[in-house]
């Protein structure tokens, strides 16, 4: 019987680095997204989270506790917002969940956080887990996506004197940052915010597509960050400025990385969206996934 500990992350982004380790032989047990990708785990620690609680550096410790078996990482409980809980276990210790939920709900109900989680609407294990612990299938928590780029991308021109161009190619900082303010509608992904995610191990200035307007402006976006040794990634986030919007660009900018992933050997890739009725889903579902599942919000009163 293998010996399993578990602790609060000691902060630092080498065990960071080992998680990232674990989501990653995760997805090559399952080729889907059972967990995080690793890219939400470095954007979880270099993202929004890195502004919002610069002075409270504590927040990534106490918002992450982590399961070992034999010393290796086998799952762990994250918080993004410190209002929620993630439960990410590697496939082969699915016999942690019970504990790690007992664990959060003495330890993080104590805290001022609702009890809530998600889990893929196809996942029966850990559903019927939650429903024997009395928590309760809420809501719908948006769809995941998986492409294959080895199948047809479908062709989506630019409208005339609009460019496909990347960050590495072009530089254009402030414009790409002005774009996420507009798709986005939210002042604080600024400056900061995207020098901290630049930051962060795996962003490359080469996968950040752009479409550039006539006018020099960054018209639509998609950000690729991608596991090269397991060859999948996840693009996010993905926006288009309202100035541009209905115009078809954000499919063309999204059938390029298509295009480039497929060349550069990466075979699946994946795209989260919200709930219906967002109209982002239109978009993805047009782009021709292989799969999709939703997510569901569990949640314990």
């Amino acid at each position: 019987m293998h010996r399993t500990t578990h602790a609060d992350h000691d902060g630092s982004l080498a065990e960071l680095q080992e998680l990232d380790e674990m989501l990653s032989d995760s997805y090559a047990s399952c080729m889907w997204l059972h967990n995080w990708s690793s890219s939400r785990l470095w954007d979880w620690r270099f993202g929004g989270n890195a502004i919002r609680h610069r002075d409270d550096l504590s927040f990534f410790r106490r918002n992450l506790h982590i399961w070992r078996s034999e010393g290796r990482p086998a799952g762990f409980l994250i918080s993004e917002r410190g209002m929620d809980l993630s439960l990410q276990v590697h496939p082969d210790h699915r016999d942690l969940e019970d504990e790690m939920l007992d664990w959060a709900e003495k330890e993080w109900s104590a805290a001022p956080r609702a009890l809530e989680t998600s889990v893929w609407g196809t996942d029966s294990w850990c559903q019927r887990l939650l429903s024997e612990r009395g928590w309760k299938d809420a809501e719908s928590a948006g769809f995941m996506r998986r492409y294959d780029t080895w199948m047809k991308v479908p062709d989506a021109p630019l409208p005339e004197g609009f460019r496909l161009t990347t960050m590495a190619e072009e530089g254009s900082v402030r414009e790409f940052v002005e774009a996420v303010i507009g798709a986005f509608k939210h002042p604080g992904l600024g400056m900061e915010w995207f020098e901290s995610k630049r930051s962060a191990p795996d962003y490359r200035d080469e996968w950040l597509i752009m479409v550039m307007s006539p006018e020099g402006r960054c018209a639509s976006f998609c950000d690729a960050r991608m596991d090269r040794e397991r060859a999948y990634t996840e693009i996010d986030p993905v926006g288009t400025h309202p100035d541009f919007q209905r115009m078809g660009i954000a499919k063309a900018c999204l059938a390029e990385c298509l295009r480039r992933l497929r060349e550069a050997g990466v075979r699946n890739a994946f795209i989260g969206s919200d709930v219906e009725p967002n109209p982002s889903n239109r978009l993805y579902d047009s782009l021709h996934p292989v799969e999709k599942r939703e997510g569901r919000v569990w949640r314990k009163e």
